[in-house]
């Protein structure tokens, strides 16, 4: 969970508003387009997670539902995003865009890159 999710989780929490899955949707979309995606792509990948989500066929809780949701944004989203962002740095995606941003990060100093590429885990957040 990024740390935009877990601020927005805990506005929610202590807006009183209900917690749904309208509104995780909503922190997703709104999560995704702080991490740079645009609103078009937020909504997109999210949708894509949703109907995911819709096509499993699993029947479960509200509870289990959302957290199934979140693990399908994860893999599908963010694992992805990482992936894509590792074949950047190391030059093998031939695109014009992806070849300008890899010029541009390889100016950057190991240090800077570890910065930017630093993926912590879930129990450093709890």
């Amino acid at each position: 969970m990024t740390r935009y999710q877990r601020q927005a989780f805990k506005e929610l929490a202590s807006s009183g508003a209900n917690n749904t899955m309208g509104a995780h949707t909503r922190i997703a979309v709104e999560a995704l387009q702080a991490g740079g995606a645009s609103r078009e792509m937020a909504r997109s990948l999210t949708a894509q997670s949703l109907n995911a989500l819709r096509n499993s066929g699993v029947k479960m809780t509200r509870d289990k539902l959302l957290e199934k949701f979140g693990q399908i944004l994860i893999t599908e989203v963010r694992d992805e995003a990482i992936e894509k962002y590792q074949m950047i740095t190391a030059g093998t995606i031939k695109s014009t865009p992806a070849l300008e941003l890899h010029n541009k990060l390889s100016s950057f100093s190991d240090k800077e890159l570890s910065v930017i590429s630093y993926q912590p885990s879930y129990s450093e957040f709890n």
